[in-house]
């Protein structure tokens, strides 16, 4: 068997509280755990990092800034210290895994805070106060609705004489969360039944010489713009095309030995619901394609801030089912909207994320790989130790294993393929997430017949390894597969690979759906 890699990603898309009811199987245990495992200069040496600036929406610390601190405070209160590092410094951050939430408060570095005759506090730069208001006022907060967006206010607070500063942040509404990586995250939602007639997002700095009391810091507040729609408020899954990923072993009427994967295309509106499957593995249903296939219904929802939808279908492909918000954030880079939505047809419950942008879903469709190890990432909803989710950067590639700089002349592995699951925000690790899964497959048609690699036909559960992401300072995972001398892949040829959850799991987390084309090399060794 190969040597196991994985490779840093290339983020095309964006690096809730559970409504579902959950089954009789619990998820399994989650706790957070701190980077204690040693990591050497001569480990990471060896290990063939493509991207030095991997291109990504959440940054883990503001260029030339370091993060320090640690103590507990309030659920919707977060603070930090933003310091100018030396080259000695930025390397004690690397090796540390400090994860910011928001339950986590950063002091800063100095040990006596005392006011000092002369020094000013900081100031706030009215250009960028102004931008960050605008940018918020474009926000769409609706009540029984979830929502997550991400701010960035580098450059808000100025200090006069250039003082380290510490910042703090805080929301007055409990059901809004705050979370800082590099940029801050707001999300949460607001209760349709309690919401209030306004809702604040404020921001603070001191720096080190006017003490720590409360007149220390220097603020400013930003109203959040909260619809005061009626009970026929926006529906995130009404009124726009949808376009979800699905897998299946046919596919326009065709057998396979694989499970191909397709886009699927839907519009629910006026009460009636529209689809379209694609006849293509590259390209999503237009709005023009879809067909009514049958109608819809709003229940309201006992357990969520989101009222259920009720499909009743008359279609070969689709059973009448129940549909339920589990969670929205962003789909790609351009901030295009995704729903994560569990399905149950009264039989089965799968989880999937209807993208309303067809050009992001379609991305998914036509991966490129083959020509370097490089990995086309894309976000992808996973549970923390709480239950909330969180988005990781997650993708996978097919490549030679000559590629990595290793020649393995009697080995029968010499193709390559690796699931990689990243988070900016946290460190992953195999005993915590693969105890989700089911299995990993990549499918597809070869020189010489069908090629598969797949956990679910092995002896042996998915091979899992960790790795450290040098620039996230975190841990992440992933999944191997390999390949024998006869799996000859064709170029241009299209391969799907699927992760799927467990059966038990399926009702709050998607299988993860990429379409791979591979590119051979010139120099390719088949």
């Amino acid at each position: 068997m190969s040597p196991k890699h994985a490779v840093l990603l290339v983020l095309v898309g964006l690096s809730a509280l559970l409504f579902w009811p959950r089954s009789e199987s619990t998820p399994p245990t989650l706790e957070a755990k701190p980077s204690t495992r040693p990591v050497s200069e001569s480990v990471l040496a060896n290990k063939p990092w493509r991207h030095r600036e991997p291109v990504t929406h959440v940054i883990h610390a503001r260029v030339g800034d370091a993060v320090k601190g640690g103590v507990k405070t309030s659920p919707s209160e977060t603070s930090f210290t933003i310091e100018p590092k030396s080259d000695q410094e930025a390397q004690a951050i690397s090796t540390s895994n400090e994860v910011l939430s928001a339950h986590t408060v950063f002091t800063s570095a100095p040990e006596a805070a005392t006011p000092t005759p002369g020094n000013r506090k900081p100031v706030v730069n009215p250009v960028v106060y102004a931008q960050l208001k605008k940018q918020i006022a474009q926000w769409d907060i609706t009540p029984g609705n979830r929502f997550s967006y991400r701010l960035d206010t580098t450059g808000l607070f100025e200090d006069p004489e250039g003082n380290f500063l510490t910042l703090r942040s805080h929301t007055d509404h409990t059901g809004i969360r705050l979370y800082q990586s590099g940029s801050w995250r707001i999300q949460g939602a607001i209760s349709a039944t309690q919401a209030p007639v306004s809702a604040a997002l404020s921001f603070a700095a001191r720096d080190s010489y006017h003490g720590v009391e409360e007149e220390a810091w220097v603020e400013v507040s930003f109203s959040l713009p909260i619809s005061d729609d009626d009970s026929e408020r926006a529906h995130p899954l009404i009124d726009d095309v949808l376009y979800r990923l699905n897998s299946s072993e046919t596919f326009n009427n065709q057998l396979y030995e694989y499970q191909v994967v397709y886009c699927e295309s839907f519009l629910l509106t006026n009460n009636v619901v529209y689809y379209a499957q694609s006849e293509s593995q590259s390209t999503c249903p237009s709005r023009d394609q879809l067909a009514p296939i049958g109608s819809y219904q709003r229940i309201s929802a006992t357990v969520s801030d989101t009222d259920d939808l009720e499909l009743s279908l008359q279609s070969d492909r689709l059973a009448s089912q129940r549909w339920q918000v589990k969670w929205q954030y962003e789909a790609d880079a351009n901030g295009g909207e995704s729903v994560l939505t569990s399905t149950y047809d009264g039989a089965n419950y799968h989880s999937y994320s209807f993208i309303k942008d067809q050009s992001a879903m379609e991305q998914r469709l036509t991966v490129s790989t083959g020509l370097s190890t490089d990995i086309t990432a894309f976000p992808y909803p996973l549970l923390d130790e709480n239950g909330d989710y969180f988005i990781s950067s997650s993708g996978n590639y097919i490549a030679e294993e000559r590629l990595w700089g290793n020649t393995y002349v009697d080995s029968l592995y010499t193709m390559e393929s690796d699931m990689n699951i990243q988070s900016a925000e946290r460190s992953l690790y195999c005993e915590q997430y693969l105890p989700y899964f089911e299995s990993s497959e990549v499918g597809g048609v070869g020189e010489y017949g069908t090629i598969i690699s797949s956990s679910a036909t092995s002896d042996s559960a998915i091979e899992c390894d960790e790795f450290w992401h040098p620039y996230w300072n975190q841990y992440f995972i992933f999944l191997d597969l390999d390949f024998d001398d006869y799996a000859e892949f064709i170029d241009g040829n299209r391969y799907s690979y699927v992760l799927q959850p467990k059966v038990q799991y399926r009702d709050r987390l998607e299988a993860f759906r990429i379409n791979l084309i591979y590119h051979k090399p010139e120099d390719s060794a088949y």
